[in-house]
């Protein structure tokens, strides 16, 4: 996928991958954002690359290592 459209659709509050929702959702020991359309598509991410591409300040390397480019 084209690392602007990723980071469109995150800052957007949309999966990237289907274009639905992102929504919180929480486990035992952390809390994240999945695809609303669960389980179809398991798209998610953690709050807090969640931020940093949201207010543009991951840099590129950063953005590889998380796994989601």
């Amino acid at each position: 996928m084209n690392e602007k459209i990723y980071r469109q659709r995150i800052q957007s509050g949309l999966c990237p991958y289907c274009g639905s929702k992102l929504v919180r959702r929480d486990a035992r020991a952390h809390s994240f954002l999945g695809c609303s359309d669960f389980p179809v598509c398991r798209f998610s991410i953690n709050f807090d690359i969640y931020y940093k591409i949201k207010d543009s300040e991951i840099d590129e390397k950063e953005f590889r290592s998380s796994g989601r480019a």
